[in-house]
């Protein structure tokens, strides 16, 4: 199944202080397509990102990732590694075999610790513990954006790095 997220609240302040369009909307929103095969917390995490100025997708399975790849082109995709049939390494180490998908930025959003996964491996670009810290969520669409070139200046993000809320691990990069 596919959803489209695109919710009927707009963020006051959203990424607007970092240049980026609070509109989901908006014709240079971020796009970001979320693959999770519980819808509700699916649906939870891409009002999220809605509300955080993204036009989003929501797919409950990741046979359909290559169709909604092609037609919605998105900037990021927050993958559940968890998934029935294809599962999210499966997803993400066909998409880094596709030259065309070869800068997409790949996010592991799972509720496993990721000293547990090869998530690394498996070409993801980083890991995502759920439920995610909203500042962690910003600081991993604001990478997106500078990847995707929306951003002129460099992000300096030191959330990336850091453990949100007390969490050990809340999000990773490779290295």
């Amino acid at each position: 199944m596919e959803y489209s997220c695109n919710a009927s609240f707009r963020a006051e302040r959203g990424n607007r202080e970092h240049g980026l369009p609070r509109d989901p909307a908006h014709p240079h929103a971020l796009k970001a397509v979320v693959v999770d095969d519980h819808v509700d917390g699916g649906t939870a995490f891409a009002m999220v990102l809605s509300y955080l100025g993204c036009s989003t997708r929501l797919l409950t399975t990741a046979y359909r990732l290559p169709d909604a790849l092609r037609s919605f082109m998105p900037d990021v995709v927050f993958l559940d590694i968890a998934l029935p049939g294809i599962s999210g390494d499966e997803a993400a180490r066909a998409l880094r075999k596709d030259p065309s998908y070869s800068k997409l930025f790949l996010v592991a959003h799972t509720a496993t610790d990721s000293s547990l996964l090869d998530w690394q491996d498996a070409g993801f670009d980083l890991h995502l513990l759920k439920p995610a810290d909203v500042e962690m969520v910003k600081a991993v669409l604001l990478e997106a954006a500078r990847r995707a070139g929306r951003l002129k200046e460099t992000l300096y993000a030191p959330a990336l790095n850091a453990p949100a809320s007390g969490r050990r691990d809340s999000m990773r990069r490779p290295g």
